[in-house]
């Protein structure tokens, strides 16, 4: 993959998540018929300040998000803890937004967010589910 350029590999992503979706036959999770409870403005507002959200990445690797109360947010990823970012979310309507400034290519990225149990999912603007980590929220010590 470091050998190919970034343009070509957003594309090639893009192509495969087409191909995954169209080999799944709908089976890959769309807000329409998602399990749990949609989050809109005042609830996001409500819980979203000082929380943590928690999962592994493809190769089994932690990962952390912490999102501030003063809608910035700080990531750390890696067994060693050695992949860092930070940036900043907020709120669009109902949508949380987030902006890293290394990850994700540093674009921001709007999303509806539905919490099922202790995970906190992700969808898209075309309503498939883009992520789901566990959610901690902000504690009071």
């Amino acid at each position: 993959v470091s050998g190919i350029p970034e343009d070509r590999i957003r594309a090639g992503v893009g192509k495969l998540a087409a191909v995954v979706r169209e080999l799944t036959g709908g089976a890959t999770e769309h807000l329409d018929h998602c399990r749990g409870r949609r989050l809109f403005a005042a609830e996001l507002h409500a819980l979203m300040p000082g929380a943590l959200l928690t999962t592994r990445r493809v190769y089994g690797e932690p990962l952390e998000i912490r999102l501030l109360a003063d809608g910035t947010m700080t990531g750390c990823a890696g067994f060693a803890g050695e992949d860092r970012d930070t940036g900043r979310w907020w709120l669009e309507g109902d949508r949380w937004v987030r902006q890293w400034q290394r990850w994700s290519y540093g674009e921001p990225a709007s999303y509806a967010m539905v919490l099922d149990g202790d995970r906190m999912k992700f969808y898209l603007e075309s309503g498939f589910i883009e992520d789901s980590l566990v959610f901690h929220p902000a504690t009071t010590e």
